[in-house]
């Protein structure tokens, strides 16, 4: 600093007192500030003040919460979540045993049988002694095992065929959907492995030859004449039970009558090929039948089968919207479905049946577009009454297993949720309801024959028309 400047700031005068050491203590003098007139501003030296005192407010409260972070104590951890919620053991169980149904099935996808198995003993927690989840559990142990059969003959189906044949063979009938999948790879592979064995074997009754004896009387039994040899010389030798290696028999389904009925019901026969056609689920079939047909009642029947198509379609759209609205946009369209489906199986004569006879009707010429679209509707309500209920909207859910009911009254997770939640809803909202408002909200849980919205309509009767 020069010498002028030096100067210039001590001669500086202020009104603040100075201070400076002496015998007696501390003096008034302050030499860092300076001597001037000049009046230093009392509000910036307390915008200053309030500045700093912000700054260790803040730096303590950072400090304290750094410090609960350390320690763990109250101030770091989020409050502790309620225990007064009591959830229905019913509605836990039914909930732990949808979500075993769910991630143990092999038909909606690979199964996640460890998910599956933990709610499964879930609801034994709550319930030991539970039919169901006991019985779930010794579905799950079979399925894994079938599970394993399959994945290993997948594995080696390119490049070990006789090995993938011998897990194929391990997969039976009760593996469901595994042994579907595995049958149809097998029968496939079979003939060449016959090959193969037959070659491996120049007398049929050689011990080498077992494997193409084994192989083939899956698909001839003892009808076979070499077959036949090697088992009356081997007496201890009897057909393995591969029924995955096997052609499946064709079954009389007993529906050959039906059949002939929609056949005969037009004066034109390739009219009922096209209602067979229908009937058995064969869309495609039934359209390209129709378009080579000009009568009146062809482009009739061609109407009516493609706007079932559509509105099959549709339906199922708006279904696999289970996080949306799903079956309420589904229902308009699955009611408009069951009427054309009930046209073209009744014919005009549905018009002068009763209901009662309309229904018997139908249940002998269910088709199978039918069987299968009530089935999905009762699958999509569940979903998203479940999603609802998952959601503690329990109203809506019963709205939507209800509306669900309406289109199947045979899907048994649709029963015991309207049991197991709705009906106890309702009795719970029924015993509690103490206004006309009130009583109103107990239809919402209400389900058709469980008597409790006769009783609302009682007390407004005698309650709520004073």
């Amino acid at each position: 600093m020069s010498d002028e400047l030096q100067k210039l700031w001590q001669s500086q005068e202020t009104d603040a007192p100075a201070l400076r050491q002496s015998d007696a203590g501390w003096s008034t003098e302050d030499l860092a500030v300076p001597t001037s007139q000049f009046r230093a501003r009392p509000s910036n030296r307390r915008t200053v003040f309030l500045a700093v005192a912000a700054v260790l407010v803040f730096a303590v409260g950072v400090g304290k919460y750094q410090l609960g972070l350390m320690r763990g104590n109250e101030f770091a951890r989020p409050p502790p979540p309620r225990d007064d919620v009591e959830l229905d053991p019913a509605e836990e169980i039914e909930r732990l045993l949808s979500e075993c149904r769910s991630f143990s099935s092999p038909a909606s996808g690979e199964p996640d049988f460890e998910r599956a198995e933990f709610a499964c003993r879930g609801a034994l927690a709550l319930e030991p002694l539970h039919h169901e989840a006991t019985q779930l559990l010794g579905d799950l142990a079979r399925l894994r095992t079938c599970q394993t059969d399959f994945n290993r003959g997948m594995e080696a189906s390119s490049s070990r065929p006789d090995e993938a044949l011998e897990a194929f063979a391990r997969v039976t009938k009760d593996c469901e959907t595994y042994f579907v999948r595995a049958n149809g790879i097998a029968r496939e592979m079979v003939p060449a492995a016959l090959e193969r064995a037959k070659r491996s074997c120049a007398n049929p009754l050689d011990e080498g030859c077992q494997r193409w004896v084994n192989l083939e009387c899956q698909r001839s039994g003892l009808a076979d004449k070499r077959v036949a040899a090697w088992g009356s010389v081997h007496r201890d030798w009897s057909c393995p039970s591969w029924e995955a290696l096997r052609v499946p028999v064709p079954v009389d389904d007993g529906l050959a009558a039906v059949r002939t009925e929609l056949r005969a019901r037009y004066t034109d026969l390739a009219l009922g090929e096209v209602l067979v056609a229908w009937f058995d689920g064969d869309l495609n079939e039934a359209r390209a039948r129709t378009a080579t047909l000009t009568s009146n009642e062809a482009r009739a029947l061609s109407v009516d089968i493609r706007r079932a198509g559509e509105l099959q379609l549709k339906t199922r759209i708006e279904l696999a919207s289970i996080s949306g609205p799903g079956i309420d946009r589904a229902a308009p369209f699955a009611r408009e479905f069951l009427d054309v489906d009930e046209r073209l199986m009744l014919g005009e004569g549905a018009t002068r049946l009763s209901l009662e006879e309309r229904k018997r009707a139908l249940a002998r010429l269910e088709s199978r577009p039918r069987r299968e679209l009530i089935a999905a509707l009762a699958r999509g309500a569940y979903e998203r009454g479940k999603a609802l209920a998952d959601r503690k909207d329990f109203r809506g859910a019963c709205r939507a297993w209800k509306l669900g009911s309406e289109f199947s009254r045979g899907d048994l997770d649709l029963l015991k949720a309207l049991t197991n939640v709705c009906t106890k809803k309702a009795a719970a909202a029924f015993d509690a309801a103490t206004t006309c408002e009130q009583l109103q909200v107990v239809k919402d849980f209400a389900v058709p024959g469980d008597g409790y919205a006769e009783k609302v309509d009682e007390r407004v009767y005698t309650e709520c028309n004073e």
